[in-house]
């Protein structure tokens, strides 16, 4: 329809971003999504109680790679939690004042260390192999995910040589229920901010906030309600890495990407503002030119 005219701005679905790339009028933007794993610490399976193992899967994961295969390079690959592109200090972006790589995973993965976590894993849950372990990812059932579920599979079988098993649940089911209740092991969500501070980010693996993630941690509690309670701005900010980093550091979740949209739009249009929070696209200013 955009070609025949018919539209004036059309997003150009991920398996289709490779051919409209280079093309006139094409153009993209990160739009405040940050897509990632939860991890249930709570669930019964005792391998991802354990912090050695959840590390391992972090660290055994090539989120470039994941990219490619899973998304043809249409999203921006991801190690941390919080959107970079929110404000900051200073008028600079929060990803320019707390660089992720001093803290979070490595976008290219560390097939050595991941090993390294996961023979301790196996010490400590007493298993003599990793085939022995068998984790199950869970997500909404479409097409792009399952393409993000054979890509999580079959790296972690590879460089861990566990089991992963594949569960597709319609969308509505997995957050009106699956979710909050608990009943799943690892779970692919994302999440998008309200507003224009890293708390939107946070505010979700607070103990008091069950909606997705059973995850509780009295220090994390404390740090968020210090955050939100600090005036100082600088000090509200730091208060709010420190907890993002524990979330990491704790490896409650698995970090995958941020989501890079692409759209083609007629230059007709002038004004239009494509933002990262809330109602990402902005008519309120735009104009066609006749």
């Amino acid at each position: 329809m955009f070609e025949n005219g018919e539209l004036d701005l059309a997003f150009i679905p991920n398996n289709q971003v490779s051919k409209y790339r280079e093309q006139p009028n094409v153009n993209h933007y990160l739009n405040g999504t940050v897509d990632y794993c939860y991890v249930n610490t709570k669930c019964d399976n005792p391998a991802l109680k354990n912090r050695n193992f959840r590390c391992a899967l972090n660290y055994a994961l090539n989120r470039k790679l994941y990219n490619h295969n899973a998304n043809d390079d249409a999203y921006k690959a991801y190690n941390a939690l919080v959107f970079p592109g929110l404000n900051g200090k200073d008028g600079v972006t929060y990803g320019e004042v707390y660089n992720v790589e001093w803290y979070a995973y490595p976008i290219e993965g560390d097939i050595d260390l991941a090993r390294t976590y996961l023979t301790e894993a196996l010490h400590e849950l007493k298993v003599k192999s990793a085939s022995d372990i068998t984790i199950e990812f869970t997500a909404p059932d479409t097409q792009e995910n399952r393409r993000v579920g054979d890509e999580l599979k079959a790296q972690w079988e590879e460089i861990l040589g566990i089991n992963v098993k594949l569960r597709y649940i319609e969308r509505a089911k997995i957050y009106s229920t699956v979710y909050p209740s608990g009943d799943y092991e690892i779970g692919l969500t994302g999440w998008g901010p309200d507003y224009n501070d890293p708390y939107t980010y946070l505010e979700i693996w607070r103990s008091d906030n069950t909606s997705y993630t059973p995850y509780s941690d009295p220090e994390l509690d404390k740090l968020l309600d210090e955050a939100i309670s600090e005036p100082d701005h600088d000090k509200h900010m730091d208060l709010l890495n420190v907890a993002e980093r524990f979330v990491i550091d704790d490896a409650a979740c698995i970090p995958l990407e941020c989501k890079d949209k692409y759209y083609m739009i007629n230059p007709r249009v002038s004004n239009l503002t494509l933002t990262f929070c809330n109602i990402t696209i902005d008519w309120a200013y735009a104009s066609l030119k006749e």
